[in-house]
């Protein structure tokens, strides 16, 4: 019987300390370049990344992958890039 009281205690306690949380809020999709357009990403001095945008997921992107190189002889990899660590995102025109 103890038991039962306490497990109703804790559940009643989740639920009160639940009611006064906030709940999350999803972030708006505001990003300053879409589809389509040519950026280059910027993560230190020493790497940039020319990319040409194929899909966007929050803060991550997907570039289009390089054309393809007759000698090359390991496959091209999908890598999605997150914006959110860039040092600096360049728009470049069309």
């Amino acid at each position: 019987m103890t038991l039962t009281l306490r497990a109703l205690a804790l559940v009643l306690i989740g639920l009160v300390v639940g009611s006064l949380v906030r709940p999350l809020q999803a972030q708006p999709d505001g990003a300053p370049f879409q589809v389509g357009q040519r950026l280059t990403l910027s993560y230190n001095v020493e790497r940039a990344i020319d990319c040409s945008v194929q899909e966007i997921r929050g803060s991550f992107l997907r570039c289009a992958p390089p054309k393809p190189d007759p000698f090359m002889k390991f496959p091209v990899y999908v890598t999605w890039y997150n914006t959110a660590s860039t040092e600096s995102i360049s728009i470049r025109d069309k």
